[in-house]
């Protein structure tokens, strides 16, 4: 079983890097602190609980606040938390942002990495990782 723990996710608008923490955090819920029933506000599960994962919003050892989303794959499987794909985060084109995140991990084969993908106002991807 692999297990991923991700604390804190945020964007930021980024003017020279020494602004950075001057800028507001463009993440929707970023410490993943607010939520309704088993999901955190401005969060969703990209990939389902199943047989093969559990997806969960969780108070278990979150890296700061009271709570964490986690990902725990039973199998060598691709499972996703996501945010941002209702289009409610939004940049001007053009713009410098930084995308940082905590990650904790348990019994890792593999890797855990952050994504960010460019999509225009129909919701299609425009750009993507590789």
């Amino acid at each position: 079983m692999h297990r991923l723990c991700v604390a804190i996710a945020l964007v930021t608008a980024a003017l020279p890097a020494s602004w950075a923490s001057a800028q507001p955090n463009l993440a929707p819920n970023p410490g993943f602190e607010m939520g309704e029933a088993d999901l955190p506000l401005g969060w969703g599960q990209r990939t389902p609980s199943d047989a093969a994962r559990e997806l969960a919003w969780s108070a278990d050892a979150p890296h700061s606040g009271q709570r964490c989303v986690t990902i725990t794959n039973r199998t060598d499987t691709l499972s996703r938390w996501r945010s941002g794909h209702g289009g409610d985060l939004r940049l001007k084109p053009g713009t410098a942002a930084r995308l940082s995140a905590w990650v904790r991990t348990h019994e890792l084969q593999g890797r855990a990495y952050l994504l960010l993908y460019s999509l225009d106002a129909k919701g299609e991807v425009l750009a993507q990782p590789s």
